[in-house]
């Protein structure tokens, strides 16, 4: 699907560059997201131009309740068929993993605990 070159723009604008690059970042987001119960991944496509050379699929994409945003994917025909050589996407909506716990005593009792330092 990807570009031996393509490149991935993610939203904290780390730019991944290549096959190998790109298959390792994915690697570790499906990690992360089989953690979760493999919450489902939706590409809702709203929009698709032809300019030039280029296919441009515009769209938004929910991932379960954890994050969901916008997407560009930028294709190119190279020798037999059209691969996705630009990916980017945003995060508009994020949901926390977790509760953080606000109780003003959580930390009560922890003053001499021995840290070893």
């Amino acid at each position: 699907m990807y570009a031996d070159d393509a490149t991935l723009r993610d939203p904290d604008q780390s730019l991944i560059v290549g096959k190998n690059d790109l298959r390792e970042y994915y690697s570790q987001h499906f990690t992360f997201s089989r953690m979760l119960g493999t919450p489902q991944m939706q590409l809702t496509s709203t929009r698709t131009q032809v300019k030039g050379e280029f296919i441009y699929d515009i769209g938004e994409y929910s991932w379960s309740a954890i994050r969901s945003g916008r997407y560009v994917h930028k294709w190119a025909w190279i020798k037999d068929d059209y691969y996705l050589i630009s990916d980017r996407f945003t995060i508009e909506q994020m949901q926390p993993l977790f509760e953080l716990n606000n109780d003003e005593n959580a930390d009560a009792g922890n003053e001499d605990m021995d840290t070893g330092i």
